[in-house]
């Protein structure tokens, strides 16, 4: 995987072409990395995605045997590969759908929906390990079919262009894995003190910062 990053690292080097994604104007070009720092939407993007990392990533990672420690019929591997497929059905649909419609409402309703579904698979988990697959393989669905929605938005802001948008991500992937970091840790923490159950409880609360972060931040999309 390495390699083939180096590769086509190297490849857009040569290949890849300046764009605009929205207009360009001297506000948008005097952008730096000390006006990102400061903008709020930044902080309220990354909070919002670092909950959704914490969401996603710990089905891949920390969960997986932690739930088979302690329920020995649940297969760790089954989890993943649920998850990971629905997945990519996620994001094969979204290469075939385009959305033009205002985007808060629907990612609303899938974060809401993925969340859920998470849940009740962690409450099929002892007694029904099989609907508990089920359900992780739709919440894979629902959790791709919302993410390439949720990361265009600072791309769809006003006077964007490449140059703001790059700075943009540098400080959002930086606070984003620095917030999943946190909540991570955190989480390992209720565990080690309360318990599988209080852990699970903090990691479905906790990933509904998403969902406030979303309410937050503004509608992108506008009717052409």
């Amino acid at each position: 995987m390495a390699a083939f990053s180096i590769l086509f690292f190297v490849i857009w080097l040569f290949k890849a072409q300046n764009f605009e994604t929205s207009s360009s104007n001297d506000v948008a070009n005097d952008y730096s990395y000390g006006k990102a720092i400061k903008d709020p939407f930044v902080w309220k993007f990354a909070l919002g995605f670092g909950a959704f990392l914490f969401l996603y990533v710990m089905t891949l990672t920390s969960l997986p045997p932690t739930l088979a420690e302690a329920y020995p019929a649940f297969r760790p591997g089954a989890m993943i590969c649920a998850v990971s497929g629905g997945g990519i059905v996620g994001t094969l649909l979204m290469l075939k759908i385009k959305i033009e419609r205002k985007r808060r409402p629907i990612l609303l309703a899938l974060g809401s929906a993925v969340i859920v579904t998470v849940a009740l698979a962690l409450c099929f988990i002892k007694s029904a390990p099989s609907i508990a697959y089920i359900l992780l393989f739709i919440s894979g669905i629902l959790l791709f079919t919302q993410y390439p929605i949720y990361l265009n938005i600072p791309h769809e802001l006003p006077n964007m262009n490449p140059q703001k948008s790059t700075l943009l991500f540098g400080v959002i992937w930086a606070l984003t894995y620095g917030f999943y970091t946190i909540l991570n840790v955190i989480w390992s923490m209720v565990l080690g003190v309360g318990g599988l159950l209080s852990a699970n409880i903090f990691y479905i609360i906790v990933s509904m910062i998403y969902l406030v972060a979303i309410i937050l931040l503004p509608e992108t999309y506008h009717k052409k």
